[in-house]
């Protein structure tokens, strides 16, 4: 056979490699998701205590999760009722898969701890009743502090214990 003759067999095989790519991507990234992505309403609507863009963090639970570390991609919030951890596009479609996104009533939040000069680990209770820890790395770790301490009642801080 010629090459002319084969050019369109390989093109078709590159087609399918291709297409089937993009699909496995597809399941991977989205429909794998642990928890369905959390819907956060505007800036607007809300009275915003703290907002820091480009944080950084990890999930404390979970092997994969525990792994994997969100640099500068994250975007961290305290409302008056709420914690919100996000990231935006194309990013929220990895954060999602190491469970970094969430949108948390004050109310479930059971302790935040300061680790080292610019950590802080977050214990709440997920939307499937299960315990989540998380680890955000802030460049105002203590404008966070000072913005959800008093409203869940404590922070747990070795530099203040110590």
């Amino acid at each position: 056979m010629s090459t002319l003759t084969l050019l369109p067999i390989i093109f078709l095989a590159v087609l399918a490699v291709l297409g089937s790519g993009v699909w496995l991507t597809k399941r991977w990234l989205i429909d794998s998701r642990p928890t369905p992505r959390p819907e956060f309403p505007s800036l607007d609507s809300v009275d915003v205590l703290f907002r820091e863009k480009l944080a950084s963090g990890s999930a404390k639970d979970g092997v994969a999760a525990h792994l994997m570390t969100v640099n500068n991609a994250l975007t961290v919030t305290v409302t008056e009722d709420e914690l919100w951890v996000a990231s935006y596009f194309p990013m929220s479609l990895l954060v999602a898969m190491v469970d970094m996104e969430h949108r948390v009533p004050l109310a479930e939040v059971s302790s935040v701890e300061s680790e080292g000069r610019k950590s802080v680990a977050v214990a709440f209770t997920g939307p499937d009743d299960q315990p989540r820890r998380v680890r955000l790395d802030l460049r105002d770790r203590d404008g966070f502090l000072t913005a959800i301490g008093p409203r869940i009642g404590s922070v747990v801080s070795p530099e203040l214990s110590g």
